[in-house]
Parts: C-alpha cells; structure tokens; sequence
C-alpha cells in the first residue's frame, strides 16, 4: 500500500506516480476517480476500482452505525 499527498488529482499527476512505484503487473485499486482512467491504457492492465472494498476498509474501526451509514452511501453510486 501507498498513499500520498499530491499537489492535483489530475490523470497525468497519478499515472505518474502510479509508474514510479508499482510493477506494470500490479494490482491497482483505486476508488474510481477519473483521474486513474487511463492506467489500464497505460499497462496497468489489473486496475480495479472498488469503492465499496476502499470503504469497507477505511471504515473498519468505526462504530457499527457508521460503518452501515457509509455502506449504505457506497450502495448509491
């Protein structure tokens, strides 16, 4: 895993650092934010986009009716 803070979200910024840190053979996953649409043009053929995954994770130590509240957001999309 690797996270960091970048100056814009823009597709060019991401690929970008997505090419310098992973092998073309990774899996890429991603909340499904337009600016990762052209990783599997780029090679990255494994990109996937889960928000429900991302949430499910990002929310584990919260409270039940959080956790339920957030679920329920990422059903909608």
């Amino acid at each position: 895993m690797y996270t960091e803070i970048v100056s814009d979200c823009k597709s060019a910024t991401l690929s970008q650092i997505i090419r310098g840190r992973a092998d073309i053979e990774s899996v890429i996953y991603s909340d499904g934010w337009r600016g990762y649409d052209g990783l599997v043009d780029g090679g990255f053929e494994k990109h996937r986009a889960c928000v429900r995954d991302i949430l499910e994770l990002t929310i584990a130590t919260m409270s039940s009716r959080k956790v339920t509240e957030t679920i329920s957001m990422a059903d909608s999309f």
